[in-house]
């Protein structure tokens, strides 16, 4: 999830040559929260939580670094930070909504409510890598990106599970900003099929040169974000129809 306000900009730190290495144990005698760093994140915990899960957190999210790296052609500026919280407090400190599990905020770092997992499984692994696509989004366009696009392209490029679409669907937003979360994924996927990824990547780089939202639009995806979402609409209005057309009668 993406914060409402955001700046990026984290400074750059001495890193070991070896990739990965603790961060000492001054700080683990005077506090509870030990630090793991690597090339691109350093990530620090909020509770108790074991090296196992950090070590394994910071290799997730290196790998994922790599892919959208090479899928945007860009990278953030680094180390980004990366907050581990116990499931019970990560709401409190962090005033993410009760829904989500982790939040790419204002400060440039990524947060994430672990609960007590004691590895990295499948549903923390999507979750760092929709949080962590979002700092590249953001980094690529110059922070202009509409929050539709930075949550539908970060739910599309982190998850890949198929999206059961409703039973008779109906598209009633006229505007992209006012879709809710399944339809930001569903619109952005749909964006994605008819449009190669690097031309979505190259749309986020106009807006970072200070191109508006519907001209980067107009420019590369042929129409502005309101008239492609009319045409999507359109197009799940005519679905919707069909499938109706066709279910027996009772």
């Amino acid at each position: 999830m993406l914060a409402r306000h955001i700046k990026f900009g984290v400074a750059t730190l001495a890193l070991c040559a070896t990739g990965l290495v603790h961060a000492g144990t001054a700080m683990q005698a005077h506090g509870p929260e030990p630090q793991r760093i690597s090339t691109h994140f350093e990530v620090s915990t909020r509770g108790t939580t074991s090296q196992r899960l950090e070590r394994e957190v910071l290799q997730v999210l290196e790998t994922w670094h790599h892919r959208y790296m090479v899928m945007f052609e860009s990278e953030p500026m680094g180390p980004i930070p990366v907050i581990l919280y116990p499931r019970r407090t990560f709401h409190g400190s962090t005033g993410a909504p009760h829904w989500a599990d982790g939040v790419y905020d204002s400060d440039g770092a990524i947060h994430a409510a672990i609960g007590g997992v004691a590895r990295v499984g499948a549903g923390l692994e999507r979750l760092l890598a929709h949080e962590l696509a979002h700092a590249f989004i953001n980094q690529l366009s110059g922070s202009r990106a509409p929050r539709w696009l930075q949550e539908g392209l970060a739910q599309a490029l982190a998850d890949s599970r198929p999206v059961k679409p409703p039973v008779h669907p109906r598209v009633a937003a006229t505007r992209p900003d006012v879709l809710d979360y399944e339809g930001t994924l569903r619109f952005t996927r749909h964006l994605l099929s008819i449009h190669a990824t690097a031309t979505i990547r190259d749309t986020l780089a106009d807006m970072g040169t200070g191109r508006s939202i519907d001209a980067a639009f107009q420019a590369r995806l042929g129409g502005t974000p309101v008239e492609l979402l009319a045409a999507w609409s359109a197009r799940e209005e005519r679905l919707a129809h069909q499938q109706m057309m066709m279910e027996p009668t009772p």
